[in-house]
Formats: structure tokens, sequence, C-alpha cells
């Protein structure tokens, strides 16, 4: 079985333009994959460093705002019903604090979740890119060297 190869000559002018795209966007691909990747794992990292279920205030942290406002929009109207409630003895009361714990604890775990999926997709899409940039990359030698 004798494999011919293809000749620099063969290739048209088409196919060397397109060659000549693939030796210049792969690198651009493998950093923007790698630096996609790093940044989706270090957000996912810090989304869950930002969980502390002790917390009393709510404060945002100042560039996912709209993530961390989740836990505000989603755990509002289950907390203003508690705070309705009325206890009447001890027990009451201290059923009601672990309740309202309970659902502010919910609320963070829930903005922590997202911050992992967006973490989690963003590291993907990191990895796709990586690996069809360094595919590309070792389409384009493997072709050099046949030339």
């Amino acid at each position: 079985m004798n494999i011919e190869q293809p000749s620099a000559d063969r290739l048209t002018d088409v196919e060397r333009q397109l060659l000549g795209q693939l030796r210049r966007k792969a690198p651009i691909e493998i950093i923007l994959g790698g630096l996609l990747m790093l940044a989706g794992c270090f957000y996912a990292v810090w989304g869950a460093r930002q969980l502390n279920p002790a917390r009393v205030d709510d404060p945002h942290p100042a560039f996912d705002r709209p993530i961390a406002q989740l836990e505000t929009l989603l755990v509002r109207p289950q907390q203003e019903r508690l705070r309705r409630i009325q206890p009447h003895t001890k027990q009451e009361r201290q059923l009601l604090d672990q309740l309202m714990w309970h659902t502010r604890l919910a609320g963070r775990l829930l903005v922590l979740l997202f911050r992992i999926l967006f973490g989690t997709v963003l590291a993907g899409m990191g990895a796709t890119l990586l690996a069809i940039g360094l595919t590309e990359w070792q389409f384009v030698a493997m072709l050099d060297k046949l030339q």
C-alpha cells in the first residue's frame, strides 16, 4: 500500500489561503482558549470562596452583581413572609430564626451553583477552543511536513 504524498504545487490558491488562515488563527485560539479556561476555573473557585453561611449583611460583589442579586431576588419574598410571622414563645422565635437562616443559606447556595455553573461553562468553552486550536496547529504542522 503506497500512499502518495501531496506536493505543494497541487494546492490551489484557495487551499493555500486556508492554510495561511489556519496558521494565523491556531495560536490565537490556543491562547484565547487557555485564558477562557483559566478564567472559568478561577471564577468558579472564587464563587465557592464567597459562600459564607454566617454572613449577616448582603453585600454584592461588584463584577458579578447580576448573579449575586439572584439571592435577593429569589429569597426576599420568602423572607418577607417570614418577617410577618409573630412568634409567641421562645421556641417559636428560635424556629423562626433558624428558618430565616436556612432561607438565606438556600439563596447563597443557589448563587454558588450559578457561579460554579457559569465558571464551568466558561472553562468548557475555553477547553473546546484550546482543543480546536491545538488540532489546527497539529494539522498545519503535519501538512508542512508533507510538503
